[in-house]
C-alpha cells in the first residue's frame, strides 16, 4: 500500500523519493493481486485469463479477489492523482524556467550586441588616430628629407654636371 501520500504538492528530493517509492507500492501490489488472480484461475500470465475461468471459481474466493483489487485501486485514485497534479506543477514550473532562460539570453545577446557597437567605435577610433599619426610621421619625414631647391644649388649641380661631362668648367 503507498505510504504518505502528500498534501504538499511542492517536490523536493525526499518527495521524488517518497513518489517513487509509491509508485513502485502500486506496481508491486497490483503484481502480487494479478498473481494472486492468475493462482486462483489456474492462469500462467494475465493473457490466458478469461470470465469462464473467473465463474468457474467460489462465491468466496472472487470476493476475496474482488475486494482487494477493490481495496488497492481505491487507494491508489489519491497517489495517481497527486501524481498528476504535480506533474502539472512541474510542467508549469519548466514553462517558467525556460521563459526565464529566453528573457535572459534575450539580455545577454543585447548586451552582447552594446558591446559589439562599443568595440566597433573603439576600433573605428584607434585605426583614425592611427592614419591621423602615421600620415603625420609621413608628411614630416618626407618634409625633413627632401631637399629644398635654391638657385645656388641648383647653379652647383649644374655646373659639376657641365664639368663631368665636358671636363670645362662653366
Amino acid at each position: 500500500m503507498p505510504r504518505g501520500v502528500q498534501d504538499d504538492l511542492n517536490l523536493s528530493g525526499d518527495d521524488l523519493e517518497i513518489w517513487a517509492e509509491n509508485f513502485k507500492d502500486v506496481s508491486d501490489d497490483v503484481g502480487a493481486w494479478i498473481e494472486d488472480v492468475e493462482k486462483a484461475t489456474n492462469c500462467k500470465k494475465w493473457s490466458e485469463l478469461s470470465v469462464e475461468k473467473l465463474m468457474r471459481l467460489n462465491k468466496e474466493v472472487l470476493a476475496k479477489l474482488l475486494f482487494e483489487g477493490h481495496r488497492d485501486t481505491s487507494s491508489y485514485i489519491g497517489v495517481v492523482e497527486n501524481a498528476r497534479i504535480q506533474v502539472e506543477n512541474l510542467k508549469s514550473e519548466l514553462i517558467e524556467a525556460q521563459r526565464s532562460v529566453v528573457k535572459l539570453q534575450q539580455k545577454l545577446i543585447e548586451a552582447q550586441s552594446e558591446q559589439l557597437k562599443s568595440m566597433s567605435t573603439v576600433v573605428d577610433t584607434a585605426v583614425e588616430k592611427g592614419i591621423q599619426s602615421y600620415s603625420q610621421a609621413v608628411s614630416k619625414s618626407v618634409s625633413e628629407s627632401v631637399p629644398t631647391f635654391t638657385e645656388a644649388k641648383l647653379k652647383r649641380v649644374v655646373q659639376e654636371a657641365v664639368l663631368r661631362k665636358t671636363g670645362h668648367e662653366i
